[in-house]
């Protein structure tokens, strides 16, 4: 069992009062809408009930409970005081931020559960906890959802929504307040501008996937896919963003800067402490990818122009040290796994170490295997280490090694 930590843990809870006026207000607009004659103050107050909600609903929370006391890990829970706060099936992911001069390790739970927030003394102390909880930067990938990339492009959202309201308002009085029987194409016109604000409001709120590993950063927005590995990060930083309030900037050794939104949660209002869990996570994964010793060179087979059923033979016969004939010295198990665990070494090479570890792999090394790829961001590596250490059969590793990308 880990050592017991003190820390004080600090439960934010939000305040959702401005609910109590917005949902009424939210109400009796749709009741009014069913009115011909009150479509325009129907769709006013729905609208700006929704806009109230996001607005108000935005702000930090009001009270802050601090309970000192002593956190206890073991096999199945993690409690306080003798009292369980949390099973470790129910948590997702942990990350260690600032706050306001404090140290706070954030534990996600499966929804609809919500976060604990524990306010450390130290940062060892801090990393103690998510080590412990396996949540640590070489165990475990941390992932974020950010803001819509759309929110940095030219067009601010109160402009746009204010635009596409009294564009509906004015399609909904002469669709219905004509006399008479409201014309197909009135109607037509009616559902087309409905349908092109739905896609215009899915398309800035679709959230940003950020996922922050061993390895490097896996970004995910709509149908665009970008991996960054920290060789090419010269550094990351607080952006002060003039649409999305605040963001993430990550500085590259080549080319211009990446910016990315946070998103604000409703009724939370996290968004500064959402920019300071990114921003520490990537730092600490750079750091600590920097300061770790590369894996020496281990020579094993390249595919070349051979299939990928051809390839994974001669990976495994590599591995296998009893394949090995008098003139050709077999490969240390060790090499290959400090080759399988470099975050540094190529993907490529990663993957083929682990495709060679498969014939030695036992119970213990396959747990081990397991944990590299969970501290992996890159999904294509990701893939083959998973593999490997599930003992995928031959046509499952082909597909996962068909699906790597080289670099």
């Amino acid at each position: 069992m880990p050592r017991p930590v003190e820390y004080a843990v600090v439960l934010l809870r939000t305040e959702l009062s401005v609910l109590w006026f917005t949902l009424p207000m939210f109400g009796l607009g749709v009741f009014l809408m069913n009115a011909v004659s009150s479509v325009v103050l129907g769709l006013a107050l729905t609208c700006g009930s929704v806009l109230l909600s996001f607005r108000l609903g935005r702000g930090k929370p009001r009270r802050t409970i601090r309970v000192p006391g002593k956190l206890t890990i073991d096999a199945t829970r993690v409690a306080l005081n003798g009292a369980t706060i949390a099973t470790r099936r129910s948590l997702r992911g942990g990350i260690l931020a600032t706050s306001a001069d404090d140290l706070i390790v954030r534990l996600t739970r499966a929804f609809p559960l919500g976060s604990i927030a524990v306010e450390v003394r130290s940062e060892a102390d801090g990393q103690a906890v998510l080590r412990a909880l396996g949540f640590g930067t070489t165990q475990r990938t941390a992932r974020f959802r950010l803001g819509s990339m759309a929110a940095i492009r030219k067009i601010p959202l109160s402009a746009a929504l204010a635009f596409w309201g009294f564009a509906m308002i004015f399609v909904a009085e002469r669709t219905l307040s004509a006399p008479g029987l409201p014309q197909p194409s009135d109607l037509r016109l009616l559902v087309a501008w409905v349908l092109a604000l739905a896609a215009w409001l899915a398309l800035y709120f679709t959230s940003t996937s950020f996922v922050v590993g061993a390895d490097g950063i896996q970004v995910r927005w709509l149908w665009t896919r970008r991996f960054l590995g920290y060789a090419e990060i010269r550094g990351v930083g607080f952006d002060g963003l003039k649409l999305a309030k605040t963001g993430v900037i990550v500085e590259l050794a080549r080319g211009p800067a990446l910016r990315f939104p946070v998103r604000a949660v409703l009724g939370a209002g996290y968004a500064e402490d959402e920019a300071s869990s990114v921003v520490a996570r990537v730092r600490d994964a750079l750091t600590l990818f920097r300061g770790q010793a590369r894996a020496d060179e281990v020579r094993l087979p390249d595919r070349g122009e051979r299939p990928i059923a051809e390839w994974l033979q001669a990976l495994r016969s590599a591995g296998n040290e009893g394949a090995v004939d008098h003139r050709t010295a077999p490969i240390a198990t060790e090499s290959l796994w400090h080759l399988a665990e470099d975050p540094g070494a190529e993907k490529t090479a990663r993957a083929a170490a682990a495709v060679a570890l498969g014939a030695r792999l036992d119970a213990a090394g396959k747990t081990r295997l397991r944990f590299a790829a969970e501290a992996t961001a890159a999904p294509d590596l990701r893939g083959v280490l998973e593999a490997s250490a599930e003992e995928a059969d031959d046509e499952h590793l082909c597909r996962a090694l068909a699906r790597l990308k080289r670099g």
